[in-house]
């Protein structure tokens, strides 16, 4: 008889399974069986793969897309990885890793991936002292993983025991179950944002010309992280491809207050005005702004924060915000 522990599986198709376990010497095994339309199980393995032979600790497994599938478990220093692999229709496995992250550099048992939106995954997990602990990172339909973690959270600090699925609720929210101190049950809900749609911002007029490299940037869309991609450019040479990873992080706080500047131009004459009329104005307030064309004078458009060539408009603030009213001079 063998020796298994930790057993979790995942469907390859609807009629071949995919084990992970703990086996024989602690090490970390990947099995494939056939099951049949009517529920028989093949008696023969269809492939099987020592993917760990030092530790394979409290595996799991989840399919991503196609033939590509993330296998998560602890290594013989308790260390948490996430490694990604195909395996073929027929239940063939390729021995080898498309990619890896270790996503817990400490400690990391018991863990439980899920898929949060689009190409965000995460990974519960028992982390140092027991404690429970979730973290989530992108995981590409090749296979490809982030060198870097999108965020983590600490969401029990007592004590976590075995696993503790994750499964969504509604939106952002996700319910999370678990084995407790004092083997209690416990549950916690967590927001996770699923909006995988960032926003792209670029200058190309303000490039860094020598090392070391730096730029300019004034977090135009207010609070909230931001991520950082930069690509070399060179006469005559191609230009870098995208990075599949950013080069940097943050997470901006602040939300004002911006100035407002109004201007008028052209060769009438009249006024621009704003309500409220002063500020101080943050991230998100709205103000209304209207044209005085004098008489003898016709308002022509908006430019700069606002456009187009509606006398009244409202601006929604999200920075140091200018706009200016163009008027002309009626025909005699």
């Amino acid at each position: 008889m063998v020796e298994t522990d930790i057993t979790r599986m995942t469907m390859i198709d609807s009629n071949t399974v995919a084990i992970v376990y703990q086996g024989t010497g602690a090490d970390g095994f990947l099995i494939i069986y056939d099951i049949s339309s009517t529920g028989d199980i093949t008696n023969t393995r269809a492939d099987v793969w020592e993917f760990d032979g030092s530790n394979g600790g409290t595996p799991n497994i989840i399919k991503i897309d196609g033939n590509v599938f993330a296998i998560a478990y602890e290594d013989i220093d308790y260390d948490g990885f996430i490694k990604t692999l195909t395996i073929a229709d027929t239940g063939i496995v390729t021995k080898s890793w498309i990619d890896t992250l270790e996503f817990d550099t400490v400690d990391a048992g018991y863990q439980y991936l899920f898929h949060v939106a689009d190409n965000v995954y995460g990974v519960s997990y028992q982390g140092t002292a027991a404690d429970g602990f979730l973290c989530t990172m992108t995981i590409d339909n090749d296979g490809t993983i982030s060198n870097a973690l999108i965020d983590s959270l600490e969401f029990d600090i007592y004590d976590n025991v075995w696993y503790a699925p994750v499964i969504p609720v509604s939106g952002d929210y996700f319910l999370i179950v678990y084995d407790a101190t004092g083997n209690d049950g416990m549950s916690h809900t967590v927001e996770v944002n699923t909006d995988a749609g960032w926003k792209v911002w670029t200058d190309e007029s303000n490039p860094d010309t020598s090392s070391p490299w730096s730029w300019d940037f004034n977090f135009p869309d207010g609070p909230g992280y931001y991520q950082f991609i930069s690509t070399g450019r060179k006469s005559g040479v191609a230009d870098e491809s995208l990075p599949h990873t950013p080069d940097a992080k943050c997470y901006s706080n602040y939300n004002g207050p911006y100035t407002l500047t109004l201007t008028t131009s052209g060769t009438g004459t009249g006024t621009i005005e704003a309500s409220p009329a002063a500020g101080p104005y943050y991230y998100g307030a709205t103000v209304t702004i209207w044209e005085n064309a004098s008489v003898g004078s016709t308002f022509a458009v908006f430019t700069g924060s606002l456009t187009g060539t509606t006398t009244l408009q409202i601006l929604t603030v999200d920075g140091n915000e200018a706009v200016d009213a163009a008027i002309t001079l009626n025909s005699p």
